[in-house]
C-alpha cells in the first residue's frame, strides 16, 4: 500500500514539474518577443538620422 502511494504522488510530482517547465519555456520565449518587438533601439552616433526625419522631409 506504501508503494502504491509513493508512485501515485511521485507520479504527479514529476508530471507537475514537467508542466512547469514546458510552461515556463514558452512564457519565456513570449516575454522574449514582446521585448524585441516593443524595444526602442538607441541610435549609434550622435549624428545618425532619425527615420522619421527623413520621410518627412520627403512628403
Amino acid at each position: 500500500m506504501n508503494l502504491l502511494l509513493i508512485i501515485v504522488i511521485g507520479s504527479a510530482v514529476l508530471a507537475l514539474v514537467v508542466f512547469l517547465t514546458i510552461r515556463n519555456k514558452k512564457n519565456e520565449t513570449d516575454f522574449e518577443d514582446n521585448l524585441n518587438k516593443n524595444y526602442k533601439h538607441p541610435r549609434s552616433e550622435e549624428g545618425d538620422t532619425n527615420i522619421d526625419d527623413l520621410t518627412n522631409s520627403v512628403h
